[in-house]
């Protein structure tokens, strides 16, 4: 733990495997860092892992179950041994606080670099359970002072009272490097607060005078620490229950598993977690994610391109002690499909599986804050889906704003890579870039942030849905538009398609970037010539060659350097109107797995081109399909070396259309064609199918008006399944957004989109109030509501409708519309802002917050965020502490923003949405005539 500071002088280094701290360099000049590994740099298998958390561990637990003393002997001379140095690495410390001199100590927010430990910020939390643990075991040991052969060794050592040495030497210093914000668990903060509870139970110390008591370290957890149950509620989770972190194993790992070990501990100290709503909303998280019914997305570093689930946090382990809890059919659903043993909780499990079934059911479903729509279809063997994410994390996240994945029973059909190459240059060069994903690069470089983008419309019919999302911030500065619309399409029982329209303004280059599960690819319509040699990025550009690198910096260029075997259309060949179908093979079965229809029209060149998934060999590379407008040089030749651009913003405009036909077996779509006559960003489309039918698809820009050869439409996205029926009208009407449409004598029409002014809102009771006058009761329900709170939207689903004298009375299924709960510093009148202090992990670590509204701590008094700068303590990486909210000016703030209630701690929240927002609810309407 400490290094005597002449080691390296008494060392003979010339002598084979000597290590003086900077490793032992073999004779292939291959360096070897033993002593920095065994210390702690490789803690996962250093001597302070094997020591601190398998060790005192194994030997406690052993002694508990046996009572041979001979485990606590060795468990006992471990821990005295670590205690006589440990206090060591803090030696400015003074010994014996008492609890008032604990609470004056200066908190340093993790990772804390002053203060020192064994393991690193990260590891010292798990060693602090296990050394906490270990002592209460042993405790009856150490009560009468070990044995005699333990007194006679310590007393050679000068140590005549071993059970203190280790409570206050060890425990108790551990204890005071936790509350002095010296280390985290993993990758958050709340890892921290589970194993400081359960060590605080195991502590339980009440006597002031001499430290820190469990009382006072559960107050820190619950109120009054950095980082407590009151902040992390707020801007660690958000209302769905996700956590700040883009990838769904860290998602969960940093949630679940924390949240439960800590409700179950403060249930002992007579604290029921499980009673608060957010709470409730975490646990069941890791379900919310199920596409297809067995798959789940794998977003940003996570998962893998082969197909992931997250049923290793539906065990009994996760899913159990919630369960008993809250006695919910979904947790005994999960658990009974979590592909484990239900062990103690077998009965209850059964009981419910018995009355509700084992089989669990999905409805489409959108989760705003975290940024993740999906789509559902079908039963059984034929579930199939859509997921699109848009964003709204911080930690472990890819540049993929927009991306979107289809499933079905095979697994992922567009499949995102999962988790990367942690410390290879591949993690940011290829595996987190744009162009890996499947969305579109512009300019060819990677978007220039992770900020979130905004849902415009989610819409749900009996067999028709449609998404459409903004990015635009993902390009700010290049793009002034940066649109996905997303709309899928049931044919039967077994199959459905995609319709995809990306719509894409500014910049000078724009490539959309699609890719299945295998590198098999055939294609129709398109004579394709293998380029010689090099990538994607040019026949001169080599393989992993670097070629738009900027000198300094990280890497914000193509990833194009990634991509070989690169073929490219000589010219487009008329098939159908000329369109052209390209068809991937399933990576395993070698059967047609995905059939992509591209009109012609939409690009001026198509290219492919292999690139490799994380951990895969050159026999899994996927096969990329670029469509692509414009031109532009690399990256390095649009900025300079202070990131300036001196390459010209264009403004070239693109609308790329894709029909996504994922295979079960045979094809279920014979060809598409694109109307005529329509705006280059209005598409409509027919979409001829094998059974004969032909669906007709309108995706406009913008409401307005279409007619064509007996179709007449009005709004933004309807659909008509037209085919021989006896009299002759269509089979399937559907309005996704739109007030009217009618296909010769048939005719479908609704009140179109309600738009207006929210009024006032409730936000303990979630509801609102507008002065239009709704559908009432339930006839609303589960259609969504999206707020327009510029520059974001958010949106919620209606669960009731009430009038009111005023108009309409909403009530909204979610437990909150908190965004964000900060402690007040300061506030200031002058340049109209509010300065927070606490930390925020959700939404991009605040910059997501602007447009919404800031309340006081009563509140009295409510304003419009124009922006939200972040700030970073200086001793930390993550996550930023708060920072500046700029507000509308006019309002005295410094009045506002004290402490309402008299606790000492003035507290400001950030709701999603507020009265003067505009909300829309989208129009719908469904008509099927059977045959």
């Amino acid at each position: 733990m400490s290094a005597p500071s002449a080691t390296k002088e008494k060392l003979d280094t010339t002598q084979p495997y000597v290590d003086d701290g900077e490793g032992y360099v073999g004779a292939d000049g291959t360096r070897y860092l033993f002593v920095k590994y065994a210390v702690g740099e490789g803690y996962k298998a250093c001597i302070w892992y094997w020591t601190l958390r398998r060790g005192v561990g194994a030997l406690a637990s052993k002694y508990a179950d046996t009572g041979d003393e001979a485990y606590a002997h060795k468990c006992a001379v471990i821990m005295a041994r670590i205690a006589t140095e440990y206090p060591l690495l803090n030696a400015d410390r003074p010994d014996n606080l008492t609890q008032d001199q604990i609470e004056q100590l200066e908190y340093r927010r993790p990772p804390n670099r002053r203060l020192h430990t064994v393991g690193g910020y990260q590891v010292e939390a798990p060693y602090l359970r296990n050394v906490l643990q270990a002592y209460r075991r042993i405790y009856p040991y150490l009560e009468k002072g070990g044995d005699e052969e333990l007194r006679g060794f310590l007393a050679e050592k000068g140590l005549d009272d071993v059970k203190s040495l280790i409570q206050w030497d060890l425990c108790h210093e551990m204890i005071l490097g936790a509350l002095e914000g010296n280390f985290v668990s993993g990758n958050g903060i709340l890892g921290l607060h589970s194993v400081l509870a359960l060590a605080a139970v195991d502590w339980e110390m009440h006597d002031p005078m001499k430290g820190a008591t469990t009382k006072y370290i559960l107050d820190w957890i619950l109120h009054t620490g950095p980082n407590c149950v009151d902040e992390w509620l707020y801007n660690y989770f958000d209302r769905d229950g996700f956590s700040c972190t883009e990838g769904l194993g860290y998602n969960f790992g940093g949630g679940i598993s924390h949240v439960v070990p800590l409700a179950e501990v403060m249930k002992t100290a007579g604290v029921d977690l499980y009673a608060l709503p957010r709470i409730r909303e975490a646990i069941c998280a890791p379900i919310k994610p199920t596409v297809a019914g067995k798959w789940a997305p794998s977003i940003g570093d996570g998962g893998s391109w082969k197909g992931s689930n997250t049923r290793g946090y539906w065990s009994s382990r996760h899913m159990g002690p919630p369960l008993m809890a809250y006695g919910d059919p979904l947790l005994a659903q999960a658990i009974a499909n979590s592909g484990r043993d239900a062990g103690e909780y077998t009965e209850k499990v059964e009981e419910l599986v018995a009355k509700v079934g084992k089989e669990m059911t999905w409805e489409s479903r959108n989760y705003p804050i975290f940024g993740l729509a999906i789509f559902e279809s079908g039963e059984g063997d034929y579930r199939r889906g859509v997921t699109c994410f848009y964003g709204g994390t911080t930690a472990h996240g890819h540049y993929d704003r927009l991306t979107f994945s289809v499933f079905n029973k095979r697994g992922p059909v567009t499949p995102e890579l999962g988790y990367p190459y942690m410390s290879s240059p591949e993690r940011n060069g290829w595996t987190n870039n744009t162009s890996s994903h499947n969305t579109v690069v512009v300019d060819a470089r990677k978007q220039v942030n992770l900020e979130p983008a905004n849902i415009n419309m989610f819409t749900v019919t009996p067999t028709a849905q449609a998404l459409e999302v903004d990015g635009q911030v993902a390009y700010r500065g290049i793009v002034s538009k940066y649109n996905r619309t997303l709309i899928w399409v049931d044919v039967d029982d077994r199959n459905s398609y995609l319709v995809d329209v990306f719509r894409v303004a500014g910049g000078s280059q724009h490539d959309y970037s699609l890719h299945g599960t295998g590198n098999q690819v055939s294609v129709q319509g398109l004579e394709l010539v293998a380029q010689e040699g090099g990538t994607l990025a040019g026949p001169e550009v080599e393989y992993l060659e670097y070629y738009d690198k900027r000198p300094k910096g990280a890497y914000y260029g193509s990833g194009y350097q990634y991509l070989f075997n690169v073929a490219k259309a000589r010219r487009f060949v008329t098939l159908n109107q000329g369109d052209f179908i390209a068809t991937w093979d399933h990576y395993k079965e070698k059967t047609p797995f995905l059939r992509v229809h591209v009109p012609g029209g939409v690009a001026e060149q198509v290219l492919f081109a292999d690139g490799l998934p994380p951990f895969g060999k050159p026999q899994d590379a996927l096969r990329y399909m670029f469509l692509r407008n414009g031109t532009c040089p690399p990256y390095n030749q649009q900025y300079d070396e202070s990131g300036s651009r001196v390459f010209p913003v264009g403004d070239l405009e693109s609308t790329f259309v894709t029909v996504l036909e994922p295979l079960y077996d045979e094809p279920f779509i014979g060809h598409i064609e694109r109307f005529s006559g329509t705006e280059r960003q209005d598409v409509v489309l027919g979409i001829h199918r094998a059974d004969g039918a032909t669906d007709v698809l309108i995706c406009l820009e913008s409401p307005s008006m279409f007619t064509d050869s007996g179709i007449a439409f009005e709004g933004r996205i309807g659909l008509y399944t037209r085919r021989t029926l006896g009299n002759g009208g269509p089979s399937r009407m559907v309005l996704l957004d739109g007030s009217s449409l009618s296909v010769g004598k048939s005719s479908l029409a609704v009140t179109g989109a309600t738009e207006g002014t929210v009024s006032s809102v409730d936000y303990e009771a979630m509801t609102l109030t507008v002065p239009e006058k709704l559908p009432e009761g339930d006839k609303l329900a589960g259609k969504t509501i999206v707020f327009n709170t510029p520059p974001r939207t958010t949106s919620f689903v209606i669960d009731s409708v009430e009038t009111v004298p005023e108009g309409s009375r909403i009530k909204l299924r979610a437990v909150d519309a908190i965004a964000y709960r900060g402690k007040v510093e300061s506030a200031n009148n002058a340049n109209a802002t509010v300065v927070l202090d606490s930390p925020i992990s959700i939404l991009h670590a605040g910059t997501g917050l602007a447009g919404m509204r800031l309340y006081n701590e009563d509140h009295s008094l409510s304003v419009r965020l124009k922006s939200f700068k972040r700030r970073w303590d200086p001793n930390t990486p993550w996550p930023p502490f708060g920072g500046t909210a700029s507000v509308e000016a006019g309002q005295d703030l410094e009045q506002a923003f004290v402490d309402k209630d008299g606790d000492g701690i003035t507290i400001a929240y950030v709701y999603e949405f507020g009265p003067g927002d505009l909300y829309r609810i989208t129009s719908t309407a469904y008509l099927e005539q059977k045959q």
